[in-house]
């Protein structure tokens, strides 16, 4: 019985930390510009990285102010809903006792995403779009 609460408790966690997440992003307003930066490619190298603005793309995305959040980063939507439906999708794997979706394929999915990241960030790059 034990083993069978742990993947329950584990999937109950993630999503407690993503409510906590979303309020946190809402109420705490994030510093703009360069002078501050999470990234640690930005930090060292001084360029900004693929998956830079994301976290203040998901802030703007948790405050409903939508295009602020795909100017940030355009792919902020898509990174939203693939880990609300992925947390979903688990829950319900889960419920089933059998995992609805293939290893295989949650890595195509990532090696997908990986892929369009860095094609965004190569547009961003030319169009001279990304963010401060």
């Amino acid at each position: 019985m034990v083993a069978r609460r742990t993947p329950l408790v584990l999937w109950l966690g993630a999503g407690a930390v993503g409510v906590f997440t979303v309020l946190a992003l809402r109420s705490f307003p994030l510093p703009q510009g360069s002078a501050f930066t999470i990234c640690f490619v930005r930090r060292f190298t001084g360029l900004s990285c693929p998956g830079c603005g994301l976290t203040r793309a998901f802030a703007s995305l948790a405050r409903g102010d939508w295009a602020e959040a795909f100017r940030l980063h355009p792919l902020s939507f898509l990174i939203a809903a693939e880990l609300a439906g992925g947390w979903a999708i688990w829950g319900a794997g889960l419920l089933r006792a059998r995992a609805l979706v293939s290893r295989r394929s949650v890595n195509l999915l990532l090696a997908a995403n990986a892929v369009l990241l860095v094609v965004v960030w190569a547009a961003r790059f030319a169009l001279g779009t990304l963010p401060p």
